[in-house]
């Protein structure tokens, strides 16, 4: 009978399904502290923000933000690009902040054949960085990288790509190729006649100043500097002829000295220059004034001629010849530098000239004083 009894009391019994498992209200309450303990402590071991921690401001918003570390290694940073990336910096920001950007320098146009912003890790060997802005190119209008590689499809007018397309280089129109071949040694001759002033700027520099040896640096370097002492042996004798009272009657208002004075001046500039736009420049303003006189003083005594003198003596017909010589040197010189082959990035190379302190000033000395001198 008890066992009867018993069996009825499991079978009214509710199943374990419809029991609902409430815990008291006393072990209810503990559990909902514990929690709140937990999130605190949680709260208090997060990182604060700082100069490599930034909060939540979208001006600073970290790169990526499914990275649930932040990166102070290059490699860590390497995992995270492909296989055929590399780490660059990012232009403009301040590289304590760490910040990064995965590069292909083998086709990437701003960043060709490397790195052009640096990565901000430390390394201890840092190798300096080669890449290049293909479009940023001296006189490229066009252009890709390919290969690491930067290939010019598209110049500036009055240049065009070179045998390789890396660059523009000036176009050649026939005849002028050789200019660029005999233009120093032509100036060079003539500098027998060379004044104490020309033989200084001929002379070595002194010991310590950086020399650029090898085409074609060195090439324009001597370019410059024979250009400037054959200005110095116009000045010589355009100044004698003017004492004799030759080509000039209006002072420094005739065109003969203003003339001269261009071309002085734009020597000055482009001994004294400092970056190649400046040079270029000058270059051209020299190539221009010296055609200008040459013309002029072929032209005097003809209707058409710009400078009015009278009659000349034998002995200034050798004067004006003598200056016509100069002239002629000058005009090659100068028209040869113009149309050295990559001239713009080789004087980026190597602005502003090393002639040594000494020189550059005896030169600029003597050549401000001419330019002074025409105008007195």
């Amino acid at each position: 009978m008890h066992l009867a009894a018993a069996t009825l009391a499991l079978l009214l019994l509710p199943s374990v399904d419809s029991v609902s498992m409430q815990p008291f209200p006393r072990l209810k309450a503990r559990e909902e502290n514990a929690a709140k303990m937990r999130s605190d402590v949680y709260a208090e071991r997060q990182q604060q923000p700082s100069r490599l921690n930034r909060a939540s401001d979208p001006r600073h918003a970290w790169p990526w933000p499914n990275l649930p570390f932040m990166i102070m290694t290059l490699a860590r940073a390497k995992v995270t690009c492909k296989i055929d990336e590399s780490v660059c910096g990012v232009a403009g920001r301040v590289p304590a902040t760490l910040e990064y950007q995965c590069v292909d320098t083998g086709a990437a146009l701003d960043s060709c054949g490397g790195c052009t912003t640096p990565h901000p890790f430390y390394e201890p060997y840092r190798a300096t960085s080669k890449g290049v802005a293909c479009r940023q190119l001296p006189g490229v209008v066009d252009a890709r990288c390919q290969d690491s590689r930067c290939v010019v499809s598209r110049c500036r007018e009055g240049l065009e790509p070179n045998a390789d397309r890396t660059e523009c280089v000036p176009v050649f129109r026939a005849g002028e190729e050789g200019l660029f071949a005999t233009a120093v040694s032509s100036v060079l001759r003539s500098a027998d006649h060379a004044t104490a002033e020309a033989e200084l700027l001929l002379a070595a520099p002194p010991a310590g100043v950086h020399e650029f040896n090898g085409a074609p640096d060195a090439l324009i370097k001597e370019m410059v500097s024979a250009l400037a002492s054959a200005v110095l042996r116009l000045k010589n004798a355009t100044t004698t002829a003017r004492a004799d009272g030759d080509l000039s009657s209006d002072g420094d208002k005739s065109p003969f000295a203003l003339m001269v004075n261009a071309i002085v001046q734009a020597t000055i500039d482009l001994v004294a220059s400092t970056n190649a736009s400046t040079a270029l420049s000058s270059i051209t303003a020299l190539v221009n004034a010296n055609a200008a006189l040459a013309t002029a003083l072929t032209l005097t005594g003809s209707s058409s001629s710009s400078i009015s003198t009278p009659a000349r003596t034998q002995e200034q017909e050798q004067e004006v010849n003598e200056i016509l010589t100069l002239l002629d040197t000058v005009g090659v010189a100068s028209l040869a530098l113009r149309n050295t082959p990559n001239l713009e990035s080789t004087l980026k190379s190597i602005l502003p000239f090393q002639f040594g302190v000494a020189i550059l000033a005896d030169l600029l000395g003597t050549l401000r004083s001419t330019a002074g001198s025409l105008r007195t």
